[in-house]
């Protein structure tokens, strides 16, 4: 066997340990069912797709429309998620849907350890590569997205394969690769279109050498080949008075304003709602850019400690422009998430920028390590503390899993979903005030029912969207409890006994005036 032979079964073997370590590190978290609201969307998605109803969903957890409850997926959601998962549930139709998409989510965990250590090399030294795919597996945001049957995992697949395909962008077959792989990417999580900020950096050098130009027009034609088609679905499966549920994370500063308070209101468009609270959005950006940078911190601590440390500039070398791009994209990636309408610090939506800095943050460690022994003994000692606290932050991960599977095993939905399944039609659409946990376990259409405003129509309701049922989940004083309770058109036919806190209590709603 001759030296090359051997470095290339050696690391072979490095690769297929680092998916191994993956592969162990999810086991124990995919003992029970990690449930969270977009994960039961997703999953209701892919179960209708595979069941033969198309690409639809039946879950209206909003009311920033009128349209009906069952709609075109793409109304809500991006679609390649949604038809991963399809194609999961197809070929192993037995299978319980969120565990089988969380199983998909955690083999996708470990083939991104494989493409983060070959998009790492494109950018930093092998050590440091190997290095930061080593602590990419205990890293906190995939160690939370890991094992969810939600699309981080799928998005960050292709994401590290376009930034795989970066160094020879220049070449309009790898230009119109990594043009196809971003269009992907933006039908996965609508940031994957920042993904052409990258490109600027890689082909300014040669903006005057024909290649940039066909290079540029490759990558564009490639994405538009999968965008355009999308764009035309997207516009003819919309109904007008539809609007992508999408929108709300844009339209609104709190989400009950287009759920429990949303019923019957009119919510303004994006550009009219910012037109019309200027103060209150640059507020909320603020609080938004704080509670981000926070949660990037705790991504990457204690890494960011090494940029205190001051390293010589070094000289000119072939990877320098790709660093740029690597640094804009992280850039753009947390502008993104800054100035959307989703969950302050959430570490999942931070996981590409998160990413992005890991190897770079490393390069820059093992540049100063060489300057001083001090310096050297900083460089490891933040080395073991990151490995210590993200070790840490797996085990604690793994408790509140199972804190959650130990709890939801004795919430009464196992008992509303046989309610539903003796008494309403397959088509009959349910009311309740968790409707994601309620479509996910009784397979019927599921819609908020705006139980948190005073006076709520329930008549209305069912009008409007076809609601049948009520399966309200609340304590037994609970003021929503009793406006069910003496609505004249809502009759209690089934509650639970003998629960321990709240219990599940189904209406039928009768008339139609």
């Amino acid at each position: 066997m001759t030296t090359s032979e051997r470095l290339r079964w050696l690391r072979a073997c490095g690769v297929g340990l680092l998916m191994a370590l993956s592969l162990a590190l999810r086991l124990p978290t995919l003992g029970g069912i990690n449930f969270t609201p977009d994960a039961a969307e997703y999953a209701g998605m892919a179960r209708r797709l595979a069941e033969g109803h198309g690409l639809t969903t039946a879950l209206k957890w909003h009311f920033f429309d009128h349209g009906p409850v069952v709609r075109p997926a793409v109304v809500e959601r991006p679609i390649l998620y949604p038809l991963l998962g399809g194609l999961v549930l197809r070929l192993f139709p037995e299978a319980e849907p969120l565990r089988a998409l969380q199983a998909t989510n955690a083999a996708l965990a470990a083939v991104n350890t494989a493409l983060a250590l070959a998009a790492f090399h494109t950018v930093v030294p092998a050590p440091v590569a190997w290095l930061a795919a080593a602590l990419f597996v205990l890293l906190p945001p995939v160690t939370e997205t890991a094992t969810l049957a939600l699309s981080e995992q799928l998005f960050l697949s292709l994401w590290l394969l376009a930034l795989l395909l970066l160094p020879g962008v220049t070449r309009p077959r790898r230009a119109a690769a990594f043009g196809l792989v971003a269009g992907l990417a933006t039908l996965a999580r609508p940031n994957g279109i920042l993904l052409f900020l990258a490109l600027p950096w890689l082909l300014s050098p040669v903006r005057r050498h024909r290649n940039a130009r066909r290079a540029t027009l490759a990558a564009l034609a490639a994405s538009g080949a999968v965008l355009l088609p999308y764009s035309l679905y997207a516009w003819t499966a919309r109904a007008p008075e539809m609007r992508p549920a999408a929108l709300v994370n844009y339209a609104v500063l709190h989400i009950h304003q287009a759920t429990w308070h949303g019923f019957g209101q009119t919510i303004p468009s994006p550009p009219a709602f910012i037109a019309g609270h200027l103060g209150a959005v640059a507020a909320a950006i603020h609080r938004k850019v704080e509670a981000n940078l926070a949660a990037l911190w705790v991504s990457l601590f204690p890494l960011p400690l090494l940029l205190l440390l001051r390293v010589h500039a070094r000289p000119a070398d072939p990877t320098r422009a790709l660093c740029r791009a690597w640094l804009t994209l992280a850039v753009a990636s947390f502008a993104f998430y800054s100035l959307a309408w989703v969950a302050a610090g959430a570490l999942r939506y931070l996981l590409p920028g998160t990413i992005l800095l890991l190897p770079l943050l490393l390069e820059h460690g093992f540049r100063v390590a060489r300057s001083s022994p001090a310096a050297r003994g900083l460089f490891c000692l933040t080395l073991v503390g990151a490995v210590s606290l993200f070790g840490a932050h797996w085990q604690e991960h793994q408790k509140a899993c199972r804190y959650r599977w130990n709890r939801a095993a004795g919430l009464p939905y196992a008992q509303a979903a046989k309610w539903i399944e003796e008494l309403a039609g397959p088509e009959d659409v349910v009311a309740s005030n968790n409707p994601w946990e309620v479509h996910y376990q009784t397979c019927r259409p599921a819609v908020a029912c705006p139980f948190f405003r005073d006076r709520a129509d329930l008549t209305r309701l069912r009008r409007q969207f076809g609601v049948r049922w009520v399966l309200l989940f609340a304590y037994p004083r609970d003021a929503r409890l009793q406006l069910c309770r003496e609505h004249p058109n809502a009759r209690l036919v089934r509650q639970t006994w003998n629960q321990r806190g709240w219990r599940a209590y189904l209406f039928a709603l009768d008339g139609t005036d």
